[in-house]
């Protein structure tokens, strides 16, 4: 799950993926803005055939945040 999403940031990003891991910063180090963090959710929800409500991704500051989210979540049954 981890590398996926570090595929889909780094992809999103124009990054190396080896400039993206769990504990890096979204904004702060990738320097991503607001649209770039709904195109990434959007082609993480794609690529895994989930749904992450819009209230929830102001929370997602680093890759690891959104790792552990979508990880709980699936693990409590709630995203489908």
């Amino acid at each position: 799950m981890e590398t996926t999403v570090i595929t889909l940031v780094a992809k999103v990003l124009e990054t190396d993926e080896s400039s993206v891991g769990s504990s890096t910063l979204i904004l702060e180090e990738l320097g991503a803005t607001s649209l770039d963090v709904i195109e990434i959710i959007t082609d993480i929800e794609d690529t895994m055939n989930i749904s992450i409500p819009d209230e929830d991704i102001p929370s997602f500051k680093s890759v690891g945040d959104i790792v552990n989210y979508i990880e709980n979540r699936l693990a409590q049954g709630e995203i489908i």
